[in-house]
């Protein structure tokens, strides 16, 4: 690991900060109570949101997230209207906070990181986001693709993301609970820290992050030490 400490902290959020199982419970109700359907829902929404990427074309991420329902919901003959659909989607702004993640994020600002969010989804929805789950004291700013163009992990999200900081990319450090946001974050020349939750793991045809632990509070012990 580094010994310096760096100038910012990009976080990402769903999955690292926020627990987002009760939403994949109500897509799994609307998926004929199939939580494998759920879970298919999710990758493939990160799937689709690589597809505009590589095509320059910028949905929202939540046009994205309806797109790959209705996919798997034709794929599988399930019956459903957009307005239940949309209705569910709307809980992504309600997701609780993983219990580490609080006193995980006091440790940091505490010890004087700046802190920001770094994120596929719109403002509005993580501003929702990061309000709801009560976590807003500890952020200093949110960067969503809105500003950017592109959806990670592609390299120019977390450069831009750098930019809009004032600060070069080899300054800033990633924390994320994806293999492919680590990924992205160091092909661009960022430092990255690795959360393993539930079913996550690292790609293992990229480079190591500098850190992998259990949750955003051992995660705040070893950047503190630093």
């Amino acid at each position: 690991m580094k010994n310096e400490k760096p100038k910012v902290i990009f976080l990402d959020v769903l999955e690292t900060l926020l627990d987002i199982n009760p939403l994949k419970e109500e897509i799994a109700k609307l998926l004929g109570g199939r939580r494998d359907l759920a879970e298919c829902w999710f990758t493939n929404l990160l799937l689709y949101s690589l597809v505009d990427t590589l095509n320059d074309r910028l949905h929202t991420f939540r046009e994205v997230a309806f797109s790959s329902f209705e996919m798997l919901a034709t794929a599988n003959n399930i019956v459903y209207t957009k307005d239940e659909v949309l209705k569910v989607l709307n809980l992504v702004s309600q997701a609780p906070p993983h219990s580490d993640v609080p006193e995980g994020l006091r440790l940091l600002k505490t010890a004087g990181y700046k802190l920001v969010t770094l994120t596929n989804s719109s403002h509005t929805t993580v501003n929702e986001q990061i309000h709801f789950a009560g976590i807003d004291e500890y952020i200093d700013a949110c960067i969503s693709v809105d500003d950017i163009g592109y959806f990670k992990p592609h390299r120019h999200v977390y450069r831009r993301a750098a930019e809009r900081m004032g600060v070069e990319p080899e300054d800033c450090l990633l924390i994320a609970a994806h293999g492919w946001d680590i990924a992205g974050a160091l092909e661009s020349g960022m430092r990255a820290a690795f959360i393993a939750r539930k079913n996550s793991a690292l790609y293992t045809l990229a480079q190591n992050p500098e850190i992998a632990e259990d949750t955003l509070i051992d995660v705040a012990d070893q950047l503190i030490q630093l």
